[in-house]
């Protein structure tokens, strides 16, 4: 008789309704968004400075250097989160496939990002001469 006054529900096992049905993971949509936005800055800089007379081409290598280096690592890290939730959440949390895109962005930003930064680099030290 005890067995059968309680309830049949999982409230005990389960104290909140997320972990029954599957849910949308914002951090690997995040993680995408911020991937392309980084991964098209570096093209969006250097269309702007062929168009405008008064930003340079120095000024959108930096402007690349500077943004996809932040977006491809903020995707990065994005895409980290996103796929640790998903493991936490044993599959039941959506987004796998969405990470992979964040990360695979985030990595060719930040690459952009390395290069613009190697040929800052270089091109100050032919300068100086």
């Amino acid at each position: 008789m005890a067995c059968s006054a309680r309830s049949s529900d999982n409230s005990a096992v389960l104290p909140y309704d997320d972990y029954r049905t599957s849910q949308s993971n914002v951090r690997a949509r995040l993680a995408a968004l911020t991937g392309l936005i980084g991964f098209f800055l570096a093209p969006a800089a250097i269309v702007l400075s062929m168009r405008m007379a008064k930003v340079t081409l120095i000024m959108a290598v930096i402007a690349i250097a500077a943004g996809c280096s932040v977006f491809g690592i903020l995707a990065l890290a994005l895409a980290k989160r996103a796929r640790l939730r998903r493991s936490i959440s044993l599959g039941r949390m959506g987004g796998a496939k969405l990470a992979g895109l964040g990360r695979l962005l985030g990595m060719l930003a930040l690459s952009f990002g390395l290069a613009a930064c190697v040929a800052l680099s270089v091109y100050a030290i032919m300068t100086s001469r």
